[in-house]
């Protein structure tokens, strides 16, 4: 009887330590979850946009370097410079620009050697090679010894518009596209763009009547007929791609591009854009995805800047096009407006392509549009230009054109930290100044 009284205070004591084992992992563990209280779901880099993008880095590929050449012209422009020429000698660097440019009469295809095709057929005695033109393009050049690499990219499409691919392609090297048959059966293909673009894909390109301070036309546009294909330029430039079938999903691997230096807000870490800042590639993207903006024009403009520099005006321009683009717009606001910047603009000081979902801006408002520490205490002049050409895009409010029609877009403009609406007091001041010409409202005074 006292053996089995004994054995049932054994029974209970061990009991009871495992209830007080017990009780005692609970509250540690409720002391390790307080202590870390805040952190399980904050990320370090708060963002409220939408980014359909995914990128990894498969490695580096060998550059096969191009001979340097032209078609024989005594002159051509260099970027950023204007060029002294007749219009005949000018209409001579426009007939060559289109001949080297893919279209239904010059080339459509480029094999992994560099050869062209037109229809299926190799171009007779035409392969692609880097123009001397090329040289300094984007006011920079890839080093010889640069490395190429291969990158995969997942892209949730856009209803319209291109997609940064964060490649260079540098001048006269074959870039390689690649798709599952799945993904390309899927997209219908991509359209392939090198070099500086438009969001609906038509070229910033300049015409007899104007000044050459580049290449006319400095995009080469290619359509993928296969899930494998080859695409290339003669001057180079970033790549951007877009499927045929707008909206859909895909993964391709890119094979042969430079990395040069982007930001997209929501996806890209200070590790990778460290690592992209530092290549030779003399371009530069920033974008706030989906109904945002970007920013595309040359490195050398913002090389100042730190990602956490770039990271603030991201957030400011997200809050600018957030407010802009809930109203009816002659600019979709799902696609989002691109500033391009250009030595070249088309008109003005600057000019809004309006349906064609563009700004195009000189270059030194690159540096002032991404200047967040000047946009939210002193704003210049070249900052408040950018914002009336980005509300251009979205002053179409059930107005016509009238200066009641032109009120409603300023009225839209945002200032973080607070949003700042115009009066009509106001706005009767408002002026810029780009380039030594005063802009008040939509005209020059």
């Amino acid at each position: 009887m006292e053996e089995k009284r004994a054995k049932s205070y054994v029974i209970a004591i061990i009991i009871l330590l495992c209830i007080a084992l017990c009780v005692a992992s609970i509250l540690v563990a409720i002391r390790i979850i307080n202590n870390i209280k805040g952190e399980l779901f904050s990320y370090s880099y708060p963002n409220s946009s939408k980014v359909g993008y995914y990128a990894e880095y498969l490695g580096t590929i060998d550059r096969n370097l191009p001979e340097i050449s032209n078609e024989g012209l005594q002159k051509y422009p260099v970027y950023g410079v204007t060029l002294s020429a007749t219009d005949t000698e000018k209409q001579a660097i426009l007939d060559e620009n289109n001949y080297l440019l893919a279209s239904s009469a010059t080339y459509d295809s480029i094999d992994e050697n560099g050869n062209l095709y037109l229809n299926g057929q190799k171009v007779v005695n035409r392969k692609l090679y880097k123009h001397s033109a090329s040289i300094g393009m984007y006011e920079g050049d890839i080093k010889d010894d640069e490395p190429a690499i291969i990158k995969k990219i997942t892209i949730k499409s856009r209803s319209g518009g291109n997609h940064i691919t964060g490649l260079y392609a540098p001048a006269g090297e074959v870039i390689k596209i690649e798709m599952s048959q799945d993904d390309f059966d899927t997209t219908g293909g991509l359209v392939v763009q090198i070099g500086q673009v438009l969001t609906n894909g038509d070229a910033n390109n300049i015409w007899l009547a104007r000044d050459f301070c580049r290449m006319p036309i400095i995009v080469n546009t290619m359509t993928t007929k296969t899930a494998v294909a080859y695409v290339g330029s003669y001057f180079g430039g970033p790549i951007y791609i877009s499927p045929i079938n707008k909206g859909t999903t895909f993964t391709v691997t890119i094979s042969g591009g430079v990395p040069y230096s982007h930001f997209i807000l929501g996806y890209t870490t200070i590790q990778e854009f460290t690592m992209n800042q530092n290549t030779s590639a003399p371009y530069f993207d920033l974008e706030v995805w989906d109904d945002g903006v970007r920013h595309s024009g040359p490195k050398s403009r913002v090389t100042q800047y730190t990602y956490g520099d770039l990271y603030n005006a991201a957030i400011l321009w997200d809050k600018i096009a957030l407010v802009s683009n809930q109203v009816p717009a002659g600019s979709g606001g799902d696609i989002g407006i691109n500033f391009l910047y250009d030595p070249f603009v088309a008109a003005g000081a600057m000019v809004a392509f309006v349906g064609r979902h563009t700004v195009n801006c000189p270059l030194e408002c690159l540096t002032v549009a991404l200047d967040y520490d000047s946009a939210v205490t002193n704003a210049s002049g070249n900052f408040w230009g950018c914002i009336h050409e980005f509300n251009h895009h979205y002053q179409r409010f059930g107005f016509t054109r009238t200066p009641t029609d032109i009120l409603k877009h300023v009225l839209f403009f945002v200032y973080t930290p607070y949003s700042l609406c115009l009066s009509p007091c106001r706005f009767a001041k408002f002026s810029y100044e780009v380039n030594g010409r005063k802009y008040c409202l939509n005209n020059k005074i």
